[in-house]
């Protein structure tokens, strides 16, 4: 196989995601802006409160553009998501591999982490960051 597309810084990027107020939300979901890696745009999904899970903060990396891409679309990522705290050695960090496609568009942890360790060094200032790193794999056969 071999690579093909784009080069590959091209391929890779980062975002930050800064939730202001962060005591104060009450939605169930927020997602972020969208953001472009190995052209296709990203958000990420939280749900402050879990998504289907009590007690935890649920996290989601989502294809943003999904429903207009082409029919059969399909490709791979590998991607870290991490919630920064105060002092970065405690920031709590999951990665996975994904194939994503029409029926999963979106990739993530419903117990990312418990809401009562979320308010203990992440929230700083009713400020929480969030960080993303995509890398898109694109294979030739």
């Amino acid at each position: 196989m071999k690579l093909m597309g784009l080069n590959p810084h091209q391929l890779y990027g980062k975002y930050t995601w800064k939730i202001d107020k962060f005591s104060q939300i009450n939605k169930r979901e927020l997602r972020s802006n969208a953001f472009e890696v190995g052209g296709y745009k990203w958000y990420i999904l939280i749900y402050p409160q879990g998504c289907d899970v009590c007690n935890h903060l649920s996290l989601f990396l989502c294809v943003a553009n999904h429903d207009k891409l082409l029919p059969g679309w399909s490709h791979f990522a590998q991607f870290t998501i991490a919630v920064v705290n105060k002092d970065p050695k405690k920031s709590k960090y999951s990665d996975t591999l994904h194939r994503f496609w029409k029926n999963e568009h979106d990739w993530g942890w419903k117990k990312f982490m418990e809401l009562s360790k979320v308010m203990d060094g992440f929230v700083d200032g009713d400020t929480l960051i969030i960080k993303a790193q995509v890398q898109v794999i694109r294979f030739l056969a």
